[in-house]
């Protein structure tokens, strides 16, 4: 997780019963400060994120 500098994260409007987690097998909690929220007609939220 170090190499990574900002997360940008795409959230879509439906809901999955089972998948493959994006974090998973993390063992250390990382402290995350947003950088910017944009709403898309469509119903998709970006949101970036920044290691704090």
């Amino acid at each position: 997780m170090e190499l990574v500098d900002e997360f940008h994260l795409l959230v879509h409007p439906l809901l999955l019963g089972k998948g493959t987690r994006l974090f998973d097998g993390m063992d250390d909690r990382v402290n995350l400060r947003r950088l910017d929220v944009e709403s898309f007609d469509s119903g998709i939220v970006k949101t970036v994120y920044q290691r704090a």
